[in-house]
């Protein structure tokens, strides 16, 4: 079972960026709301390369399922994204993140679609390397049983896995093959409440050839939450109600996914 941050390998992060030359972190965001909930503290982390999140699907079209934006208390789905880009440029602005959106139409998986995602990617860094953060594909359904265990535990049941996230993680897998940049992944949250540490490593294995590193930062419970309030519309379907719930919520370890290095390349005493 998922629970709270192990501790904090922010200094063993740091010496794998430096051995792996990396220049620039481009943080892949399928929703406006994705990597703030997931990365607050990894966005802000002192001693790492500079960060940039692009988010992919950031308007709406006719492909766009009205029935969100209309339970999220909106007339339509124009005016749910317009509505959700002001809240991710806020939240990006009180964190200090470069951020871009991509202009994607949600709920339009096309191969149009998958050609325009080659925008996230960067051309050559002077200096060093990109490492393009792409969602794990974290979560999963809970039996009623594990359900109520959580639910005695005060522990959050996390969410199903995001077919949007597996899409756009699956096909900008395929478009960084031979682009000199390096690819990671991230855990998504609140989606990996629903797994376990060891499970969510095995999935990352399976998408990383070779060894992986892994990484748990320890979030900063309050910074997180007042970065998720900037996203009014999304809080409580994501993070709960209650304060209690949404401090439990965000207290899970920011996990991050990255190739193993060999040992000569990595920084002495690392």
């Amino acid at each position: 079972m998922t629970g709270p941050s192990r501790g904090d390998d922010g200094a063993r992060l740091a010496a794998w960026m430096t051995a792996a030359e990396v220049a620039e972190v481009r943080v892949v965001s399928p929703h406006l709301d994705d990597a703030v909930f997931s990365l607050a503290k990894f966005l802000v982390r002192d001693g790492l390369p500079p960060r940039r999140v692009v988010t992919v699907f950031t308007h709406a079209g006719p492909a766009t399922d009205p029935a969100h934006a209309r339970a999220m208390g909106f007339a339509d789905p124009a005016e749910e994204f317009a509505a959700r880009r002001r809240e991710d440029a806020a939240a990006m602005a009180r964190l200090g993140t470069a951020f871009e959106h991509l202009g994607l139409e949600s709920g339009k998986l096309d191969e149009t679609a998958a050609r325009a995602l080659g925008r996230c990617l960067p051309g050559p860094e002077p200096g060093g390397r990109t490492l393009v953060l792409l969602p794990l594909g974290a979560g999963g359904v809970l039996s009623p049983l594990r359900r109520l265990a959580r639910r005695a535990m005060r522990q959050p049941p996390g969410c199903g896995v995001h077919g949007d996230h597996v899409w756009v993680r699956d096909r900008l897998r395929a478009l960084l093959a031979g682009s000199g940049c390096v690819a990671g992944y991230y855990a998504e949250i609140p989606y990996q409440w629903a797994n376990a540490p060891q499970d969510l490593l095995r999935l990352a294995e399976r998408l990383i050839t070779g060894r992986v590193t892994d990484v748990a930062l320890a979030p900063d419970v309050e910074a997180k939450i007042a970065a998720a309030e900037d996203y009014a519309s999304q809080i409580v379907s994501e993070f709960g109600a209650r304060p209690s719930f949404q401090r439990r919520t965000a207290s899970i370890a920011e996990r991050l996914y990255l190739p193993a290095l060999a040992p000569d390349h990595l920084p002495q005493g690392s």
